[in-house]
């Protein structure tokens, strides 16, 4: 092997590196940070139909963002409805009869500003009337 063989290769990849401009490296574009949280961490909801409101608070650069609860039992049904002015807003629970009595530990996932971020809160279900 001849030392111009070997040194095409290497010549190509620089060549093709500069013509990119990238230098050869991969190029770092920081995502926005996002966070996201509950005013209080523990929802308590009845098996009663009673809909129980609970304050989101998330924080990002857009309006915008897509709330999604992962991990809630059955018979609990959720919805999220966002401020006008920013993606903070409310969650709204509502308990069912077909709901276990028990403490769960759901996910909130939230997306927004080309990022995610995730939070954990302790739902305890109740029996009706309590």
């Amino acid at each position: 092997m001849t030392p111009l063989r070997w040194l095409g290769p290497a010549l190509g990849l620089a060549a093709i590196s500069a013509a990119c401009g990238c230098g050869g490296h991969a190029m770092y574009v920081p995502q926005p940070a996002i966070s996201v949280s509950l005013v209080n961490p523990r929802v308590v909801v009845s098996q009663d139909g009673m809909q129980v409101t609970v304050p989101i608070q998330i924080d990002s650069t857009s309006e915008t963002a897509i709330v999604m609860v992962v991990g809630l039992p059955g018979g609990i049904q959720e919805t999220y409805q966002a401020s006008d002015t920013n993606p903070s807003g409310t969650l709204f629970f509502t308990g069912s009869p077909a709901a276990m009595v028990g403490t769960y530990m759901p996910t909130i996932e939230v997306s927004s500003a080309g990022a995610m971020a995730t939070t954990q809160f302790q739902l305890v279900v109740t029996a009706g009337g309590t």
